[in-house]
């Protein structure tokens, strides 16, 4: 086999193998153990007022996720059912990719508003009401939480502040 660049390949085996190899580090973002430390970044990313990073882990955790998410919301007619006396940890860790980017979508919408962007956080706050309802957040206190609860609060305060503009 001859490369045109590089002269003869004298493995071409082993070239094949280097490309699947790094073709299969594209999708390195995908499924839970990734979307897990995606959300992670970008929630440590918010902690830290690195905005720009906060943005770029959550959209990454979406791109990649979100599909998965849907699905899963889709299937469901009512939230897992959560209190602090019954975590019913596994029904809600099931729903791995509906948490992880229900609760991306909700970094990200506070990063804008903390970046004076309203517009864009009541664009990505709206999308997960409509989208992903169901999606929990855990807080290291010991609890779930809804996201798209606290969305819809924010939601009427962008809303009203847009009007005031």
């Amino acid at each position: 086999m001859i490369n045109p660049v590089f002269g003869p390949i004298k493995c071409p085996l082993l070239v094949a193998c280097v490309i699947l190899a790094g073709c299969r580090g594209l999708n390195s973002a995908k499924g839970p153990k990734a979307a897990d430390a995606l959300a992670g970044k970008a929630w440590q990313a918010k902690k830290n007022k690195d905005y720009q990073a906060v943005i770029a882990h959550a959209k990454k955790c979406i791109k990649y996720n979100e599909e998965e998410a849907v699905k899963m919301q889709k299937v469901m007619t009512e939230p897992v059912p959560t209190s602090r006396d019954d975590l019913n940890k596994e029904a809600v860790t099931a729903k791995w990719a509906l948490n992880y980017v229900g609760a991306s979508y909700f970094v990200l919408s506070r990063a804008y508003e903390d970046l004076g962007k309203p517009a864009e956080a009541l664009k990505a706050y709206q999308h997960l009401v409509k989208t992903l309802p169901f999606a929990h957040c855990w807080d290291p206190k010991g609890y779930y939480w809804k996201p798209a609860s606290v969305a819809r609060k924010r939601i009427e305060g962008l809303e009203t502040a847009l009007k005031q503009q």
